[in-house]
């Protein structure tokens, strides 16, 4: 018999909606979130919403650019059912996908028969523009992580400023004992060092001279696309990964990393995650909350714990933790993609906050 989990344990659930509901106010006896006090409409979201130490301009504009990302789905079943939940675009390799859980999207039909709502940012919202999913790209429940493909996309979506980090991904060839041997790598700024981090293998040492011989090659949208470099050294190693230094870093991989900063300076006990989704199937909202624990969990990757107001439809929704150490993989910004939550006193001491969640790592937004 399974050990059943302690009494005192917040009870997750997946957080879709069945109904949706154009106003918040509309919603009687919410069990997780009476009343709704703790949710911002999204076109009301200003700067001064933010916490004191992490209001500036840039991080302002980057949360909207991430915000203005977010959709409603709107999802029908094999068996005629619906479910709402919310979605972020995302970009890879110059294609646009819609990423969300997949309880929130499981199959290619139910993938097929989703509507999208780009700008639901209030009731009776004149700016709505809606999309339709073409097809399942991606799905795997036990990291509970789905993609899509969409059309049309918005007029006038601004997705330039996108990180695209499937540019950033490159294959390494070296030559070991006079074999061949190839890896994946991914682009990084590592101690404001742009190298190329790399798993180690049981068959490559990586030395400074073996570095040297190394050649990468980078995709910028098809097999036809690809960008050479070479590597001056090893810049940094440790007992699962190596970070080699570029002998020139490419003009396509540096145009990206641009578009990587620092919106905040990391402060330890510090970290507030905005969630930016469609809760009750309604309008766009943002919560703030605190951070209860990052972890990482065997079937999931690294999840972050933390309180900010979600419910049913919040699923999919975009979670940024602000304050938070803020390179993941290499990278820059905690990027989680919201999925579950419950009502629970546990953490109210820390949080001050009844709301417990779960959001995966997930995307470079």
């Amino acid at each position: 018999m399974a050990d059943q989990a302690p009494s005192n344990e917040p009870q997750l659930e997946e957080e879709i909606a069945t109904e949706a509901f154009p106003m918040l106010d509309d919603i009687i006896n919410c069990p997780k979130n009476p009343g709704h006090k703790k949710f911002l409409p999204y076109n009301e979201f200003k700067m001064h919403h933010l916490p004191p130490r992490y209001r500036s301009e840039k991080l302002y504009r980057y949360l909207k650019n991430v915000g203005d990302s977010v959709v409603r789905l709107t999802v029908t079943c094999e068996d005629g059912s619906k479910r709402f939940g919310s979605g972020v675009v995302w970009k890879y390799r110059g294609v646009l996908y819609i990423y969300t859980n997949n309880h929130v999207v499981e199959t290619d039909f139910q993938a097929k028969n989703t509507v999208i709502d780009f700008y639901y940012d209030y009731k009776n919202c004149p700016d709505i523009q809606y999309s339709k999913g073409t097809s399942l790209v991606y799905t795997f429940s036990g990291m509970d992580k789905s993609m899509i493909t969409f059309d049309p996309v918005p007029k006038g979506f601004d997705h330039f400023y996108m990180p695209d980090s499937g540019r950033c991904r490159g294959i390494i060839k070296v030559n070991v004992d006079g074999v061949e041997i190839e890896c994946r790598g991914l682009t990084c700024v590592h101690k404001d060092k742009t190298c190329v981090v790399v798993r180690n293998k049981p068959e490559i040492s990586w030395t400074d001279d073996l570095a040297k011989q190394a050649t990468a090659y980078f995709r910028e949208f098809d097999e036809r696309d690809k960008i050479y470099a070479t590597f001056s050294g090893v810049f940094e190693s440790n007992e699962e990964m190596t970070f080699l230094e570029f002998d020139e870093v490419p003009d396509m991989i540096r145009d990206e990393m641009t578009k990587e900063e620092h919106f905040w300076e990391s402060v330890e006990g510090k970290t507030y995650p905005v969630v930016i989704a469609h809760p009750h199937g309604g309008p766009k909202m943002v919560t703030i909350g605190r951070k209860i624990e990052l972890e990482n969990k065997e079937d999931m990757g690294v999840v972050l714990h933390h309180s900010a107001g979600t419910c049913g439809g919040s699923s999919g929704g975009a979670v940024v933790a602000i304050g938070g150490e803020n390179k993941v993989r290499g990278l820059y910004s905690y990027a989680f993609l919201h999925c579950q939550g419950c009502k629970s006193d546990k953490y109210t001491s820390q949080t001050g906050s009844d709301n417990v969640n779960t959001s995966s790592l997930s995307i470079w937004l």
